[in-house]
């Protein structure tokens, strides 16, 4: 017990360090704990920890895992199809793919549902025939024709369901 703040404390004086103006008494103790042997704190326990299935899915689509990286999705080659033009009013769509991923894509507001399933398209070329369908309301997103301002997915987020 070198330390000068634990003398103090142990003659009964508060430290300097700890005083506080308008405080007038304060009651100290020092308990030592030289023999006792340390417990370490008991873990923390995390909520949610585990796996699941998305709704909606098909028992063969595993629940993307924190630990497995996610496929590799290129798109590179999606976006240099879809030319977005920066004079042109643009919006968001994130797409939430048949295995977890999410895809975050700007469209303008011109471009078609035809568009998007393009880019989902060419984003996984590996993916056979699939749905589109919005989150809330669900609505799925039959109508290719449709631009995406009509179709009211400007900052959406797009399911795709493999079929």
């Amino acid at each position: 017990m070198d330390d000068p703040i634990l003398l103090e404390i142990q003659n009964g004086y508060v430290p300097r360090e700890m005083e506080e103006p308008g405080v007038r008494e304060v009651a100290i103790q020092l308990v030592n704990k030289e023999g006792d042997d340390y417990v370490p704190p008991p873990k923390k326990v995390v909520p949610f920890e585990g796996g699941g299935q998305r709704l909606g899915s098909t028992s063969s689509d595993p629940a993307p895992s924190a630990s497995a990286p996610a496929p590799s999705v290129d798109t590179a080659a999606a976006t240099t199809v879809l030319a977005v033009d920066p004079s042109q009013p643009q919006v968001s769509i994130q797409v939430r793919l048949h295995d977890g991923t999410r895809l975050v894509a700007k469209f303008n507001e011109s471009h078609t549902v035809g568009d998007l399933r393009t880019f989902v398209r060419l984003s996984r070329p590996q993916t056979g025939a699939f749905s589109l369908s919005t989150t809330f309301p669900k609505e799925e997103l039959a109508d290719d024709a449709k631009t995406v301002k009509e179709a009211n997915l400007g900052g959406a987020v797009v399911v795709q369901k493999l079929l």
